[in-house]
């Protein structure tokens, strides 16, 4: 995705904000200079260099209605300036807020931390559970944080893959928002049943999709709702379904029977 360039933004609201002002204050000077006063009435700068000529003391007063106007043209285009920079930092963060990054769990980042770092980090696991076909396995270490319950750590290549924390007890959407953050949005997403591998499938972003998710795309962290609960807590190193279906067609399926 590609973030608006906030900064060049900015940049050129406050070049065009100065701009104008410059603008007006020559404006401004030009009237005071040409208001219907002789230019052989003014003295001579060398005469007086501190000293404003005359025709201008006796101008203060024609001109302090112009003066007034400026400073209220300067005052408003300095709210909107600030206005616009606000709405430009908060569509900045919105766009952002939907990128999915790395989680970090620990110290360990889903992607890049090697099986060495996660056995020195975790520990030993309490066991380990091949997996389906040709997967490497799954081990299983009982963790305290950020909630009681089982994770599961899936490494590939050397690399850390995946984390995946079974709560001990599901807690509730609300209680899960209070802990995490309210920076989340909910995904909906169904499964992509023609690569169904050993009772797995992957799934795909679908508007109308059963499987709800509470994601926090800018950590990495997807939690699964389930009726108002979530009980698994997944940290992932991308997406956490396709974008689109890679099946001609995937009926939908539910999370749970």
């Amino acid at each position: 995705m590609v973030f608006p360039k906030a900064n060049n933004d900015r940049t050129s609201q406050f070049s065009l904000f100065f701009t104008a002002q410059n603008h007006f204050r020559v404006k401004y000077d030009n009237a005071i200079l040409t208001s219907s006063v002789p230019h052989e009435d003014y003295p001579s700068r060398s005469e007086n260099s501190n000293a404003p000529p005359a025709s201008l003391a006796q101008s203060d007063g024609q001109s302090e209605p112009l003066r007034s106007v400026i400073l209220k043209i300067s005052q408003i285009a300095t709210v909107l300036i600030l206005i616009s920079t606000c709405l430009l930092d908060s569509r900045a963060q919105s766009e952002r807020s939907l990128v999915w990054r790395p989680a970090v769990y620990r110290g360990l980042v889903v992607g890049k931390s090697s099986a060495e770092e996660v056995r020195k980090t975790l520990g030993r696991p309490e066991k380990a559970v091949p997996g389906a076909g040709s997967r490497p396995p799954l081990k299983y270490y009982t963790v305290k944080e950020p909630l009681p319950g089982s994770l599961a750590v899936l490494i590939t290549a050397g690399r850390l893959k995946l984390l995946m924390l079974n709560l001990k007890e599901p807690i509730s959407q609300k209680e899960a928002i209070r802990i995490f953050g309210s920076d989340f949005r909910i995904g909906r997403y169904s499964l992509d049943t023609c690569l169904d591998s050993g009772g797995e499938a992957p799934s795909y972003e679908d508007p109308d999709g059963d499987i709800q998710v509470l994601e926090y795309r800018n950590r990495g962290i997807a939690l699964d709702l389930y009726e108002g609960q979530v009980d698994t807590i997944s940290y992932l190193d991308g997406p956490f379904g396709s974008a689109h279906p890679r099946c001609a067609q995937s009926p939908k399926s539910q999370k749970k029977p």
